[in-house]
């Protein structure tokens, strides 16, 4: 009796052996057969090493591809100087190693477009960044340049009602990516000057003591646009210096510029969200990767900011990068 007890149990110990072995034996089957694709390998070229806005761009982008587990490479040129070099090798790069896609803030340069045909003959997918490239008919994720001169001239002519005329600054040394911004918001300011009877005047900078004398001359009837975020600080000291009462617009602010707008050097800004434009690019980009379809044209709203609005956390912040990395 005591025999057949231990046989038994002898038996059903060695069924439950053999039963864990076939378990795990299975699930290291399944382990090793199961497939984990890799990571989705992208890039972001921007065309400056200093602005603010590639700067937060990048943070937008490092927050997405996070997010989804891709890979993210950041190529920030050294200088604004020759972009156009800088841009074209680091494609010839991503195209020799074969990245999945690319998410491009040209430099302006005609060759640009031939460099994402050849991205795309590569099976290489790309979304221009908020820098519109003439010809190009892909993906384009950023602000619609044309809309934000005409809400900065609709804004401005609304807290101006007797003003008598405007004058655009230009700066005459930008780089050919801001030029091509520049264009699209002029196109806007003057669509949205239509059939006004303000009178418009174009000061092209060329060096500071140019602008001095320029701005000193000018009298306390006119409202002062400014077409770039330096040239926005050096008119408002200018202004300050001068004790000149006119008011400043201007496009593309810094965190330089809060003291600018706290002191009412500066009444209004146009502001992009740059942080948006980055993270949305990539999320796009990343979605384009898989299959997925998405917009071609992705407008990420602007906005139009003063000393008011800056008590808000969602006004204040787009003059804030946020650490992501």
């Amino acid at each position: 009796m005591l025999k057949n007890i231990f046989k038994k149990a002898f038996v059903a110990i060695c069924l439950l052996i053999a039963a864990t072995s076939i378990y795990l034996s299975f699930n290291t089957l399944i382990e090793t057969n199961s497939y984990n694709p890799p990571a989705k390998r992208i890039a972001l070229i921007l065309n400056s090493y200093v602005g603010q806005h590639g700067v937060v761009v990048k943070q937008g982008a490092i927050l997405a591809a996070k997010e989804n587990k891709a890979e993210l490479t950041v190529f920030t040129p050294y200088s604004d100087l020759d972009l156009e070099v800088f841009q074209l090798s680091r494609i010839d790069e991503i195209i020799a190693e074969k990245f999945d896609g690319v998410l491009l803030m040209s430099c302006g340069s005609n060759r640009i477009l031939e460099a994402i045909e050849k991205l795309e003959n590569n099976k290489i997918e790309v979304i221009s960044l908020d820098v519109p490239i003439d010809g190009c008919t892909g993906p384009y994720v950023g602000t619609n340049h044309e809309l934000s001169g005409t809400m900065l001239i609709e804004s401005l002519l609304n807290h101006e009602q007797d003003i008598k005329s405007i004058v655009i600054v230009e700066d005459s040394m930008a780089t050919e990516a801001s030029k091509i911004i520049a264009e699209y918001r002029l196109k806007g300011i003057y669509k949205g000057l239509e059939n006004k009877k303000t009178d418009i005047k174009k000061i092209k900078f060329t060096d500071i003591d140019q602008l001095r004398d320029e701005i000193n001359a000018l009298d306390d009837t006119v409202a002062i646009v400014s077409m770039d975020s330096i040239l926005t600080e050096n008119i408002a000291l200018l202004k300050n210096n001068g004790n000149k009462n006119f008011n400043i617009y201007g496009f593309d602010s810094n965190q330089m510029h809060l003291n600018l707008l706290y002191e009412k050097l500066v009444k209004q800004e146009l502001i992009r969200d740059s942080l948006a434009i980055g993270y949305r690019a990539t999320n796009n980009l990343i979605a384009k990767i898989n299959g997925t379809k998405i917009d071609n044209i992705d407008y990420i709203k602007a906005y139009m900011v003063n000393v008011d609005l800056l008590k808000y956390n969602k006004y204040a912040t787009l003059l804030y990068p946020i650490s992501v990395e």
